[in-house]
């Protein structure tokens, strides 16, 4: 039996725990034995883990620094195991400490590896962990070429692309759950929503621009916002200044996507890029029409010719399509790709194509 160590900087509710979560339910249904253990963080998904079947190591836990780096080493001394890491942090420490492991990064964000550190360090520690690494993959070919292009990885033969596969929880849901929009008390309104970090990344001074117009034209419109970050203040103050704070149900944190995707009647993003998009699949399963921009990864996701796309941080393009959306005849439109795009995002497929790469490293030891 294969063993897998995943190894991920946080397990709290993220796009990227929310994929490993899945990834791992698939590769315990296929007889592995897998461990996940976290670097920081609240362990927000460690009893989602542990009922598929996984352990969850608190070993290393907010713990300093040197503290992890001597815990893991001596965890990993004589373990022939893979060892999977996700996201920068994990990336490193796993690349300082492995032992006789198959070490394999995935690169989850179209971002430099420390974004907030000098560039020059950035790129000698990304270069450092990719040279570690037996294989390196990447959720998206957006993800892939903006790293290339900034010099972190290289093109090569121990490079490859996986995209993220949907959760089946949610289908199960979309099949026995009714709707939301009463329970919010959203059910008398046109509902738009979007769920997304509060961050620059996400564009929301668009989105809340292009919102307000709305509500220049229609009086029975809501706009839900499902998200916690930096720039919560922020984005809190230009909804008041637009006075359209009063139009907006906020939702800081959410361990039930379903919940509120189920009261919208659109979905946007408007974000200025995405590694993959995960929240789009979420939407897709839940046939809630989207209407996002056409950049980065989200034209792999939803189809380069979907006709729900628009030109990026365009609010006059982003308007135009959302009053589109008021015909219930252009919505039906939009979903009826959905089933289509699905079937490339299934989760047993990328569990497969993760398991052939693991299968290469060892055969290439």
């Amino acid at each position: 039996m294969i063993e897998i160590i995943h190894c991920i900087t946080t397990i709290r509710l993220g796009g990227a725990e929310k994929q490993l979560l899945t990834l791992v339910g698939q590769q315990v249904k296929s007889g592995y034995k897998v461990t996940v253990i976290y670097l920081k963080g609240t362990p927000e998904l460690k009893l989602d883990f542990e009922k598929l079947g996984a352990e969850v190591l608190d070993l290393l836990g907010d713990k300093l620094f040197f503290t992890q780096f001597f815990l893991l080493k001596k965890y990993l001394r004589n373990k022939k195991s893979i060892l999977h890491a996700h996201l920068p942090r994990a990336e490193l420490f796993c690349a300082m400490t492995k032992q006789k492991n198959q070490l394999i990064i995935s690169k989850h964000n179209s971002e430099r590896f420390f974004p907030k550190s000098n560039f020059l360090i950035s790129k000698l520690l990304a270069r450092y962990t990719f040279s570690k690494s037996s294989f390196c993959i990447c959720i998206s070919f957006a993800v892939r070429n903006y790293l290339i292009e900034i010099g972190e990885i290289f093109e090569g033969n121990k490079l490859d692309v996986v995209h993220y596969g949907y959760s089946e929880n949610i289908i199960n849901k979309v099949k026995t759950s009714d709707s939301s929009k009463n329970e919010l008390g959203v059910s008398e309104f046109f509902v738009f929503g979007t769920i997304a970090r509060l961050a620059k990344q996400k564009n929301y001074k668009v989105l809340l621009m292009t919102f307000a117009r709305i509500c220049d034209n229609h009086n029975n419109v809501k706009l839900i916002i499902v998200g916690d970050g930096p720039e919560k203040h922020r984005i809190i103050d230009s909804a008041k200044k637009l006075k359209i704070f009063e139009k907006i149900l906020w939702v800081s944190h959410t361990d039930d996507v379903y919940r509120y995707l189920s009261a919208m009647d659109v979905f946007i993003l408007a974000s200025n890029y995405e590694g993959f998009g995960l929240v789009l699949l979420e939407a897709m399963q839940t046939n809630i029409p989207i209407i996002a921009p056409n950049n980065s990864s989200i034209p792999e996701v939803m189809g380069s010719s979907y006709p729900g796309l628009f030109e990026t941080n365009n609010s006059l393009e982003l308007l135009s399509q959302l009053t589109l959306t008021f015909d219930e005849e252009y919505r039906n439109n939009l979903v009826k790709i959905y089933e289509q795009r699905l079937n490339m995002f299934t989760p047993n497929s990328m569990h497969e194509k993760i398991s052939m790469i693991y299968q290469r490293s060892l055969n290439f030891n």
